[in-house]
């Protein structure tokens, strides 16, 4: 487990390792498998440190995620972010690179989140995502598409009756977690 006074002062650290078994935990006592999802949401650009600071600097989203990404692993070293361009797409693309990382779904749930709100920091509200995928499936997936959970492209279901448009799974959008969006 995670020491309690850990909590105390909001500098103190834990591993990512630490993290994820405690969001696992968390997850599974409250019975709320987007529990990350959840805890994502209240992270902005303005939340990650020095790469945060730098992109925010930058004339255009391009720029700044181009420098985001460039910094990233100065704070963070257990994942890795990258920007891919071709063909009028931009990929957004969050990976965990840790080794020995065992319970990662409630971090990739929690990047889809930040990574989105990053973007719309970036991009401005107008900022809707085309496609999201993940790499693994997410039995949990209808609910990323709710219209409180603000994340997935929930503006593609506005206006049409959610539940028998996502019965059988969708077809327009998709965990690595990555965002493509027409440039």
């Amino acid at each position: 487990g995670v020491r309690a006074d850990i909590f105390e002062d909001p500098d103190n650290l834990i591993s990512y390792a630490e993290a994820s078994r405690l969001l696992a935990a968390s997850a599974k006592r409250a019975n709320c498998d987007h529990l990350g999802l959840l805890i994502g949401q209240r992270s902005r650009l303005a939340n990650m440190g020095l790469a945060g600071q730098l992109a925010r600097c930058r004339d255009t989203a391009g720029e700044a995620l181009q420098l985001f990404v460039e910094c990233f692993t100065l704070q963070n070293t257990a994942a890795a972010v990258n920007l891919v361009s071709q063909g009028g797409f931009s990929r957004f693309v969050f990976a965990i690179v840790a080794p020995g990382m065992r319970e990662t779904k409630q971090l990739q749930i929690g990047a889809m989140a930040i990574s989105f709100n990053i973007l719309q920091d970036l991009c401005g509200r107008q900022f809707l995502p085309a496609v999201v995928t993940f790499a693994k499936p997410y039995a949990g997936w209808k609910v990323l598409f709710s219209g409180s959970s603000g994340v997935l492209p929930s503006h593609l279901l506005e206006g049409k009756d959610r539940a028998a448009l996502m019965t059988d799974g969708y077809s327009w959008s998709g965990w690595t977690t990555c965002w493509r969006w027409w440039t």
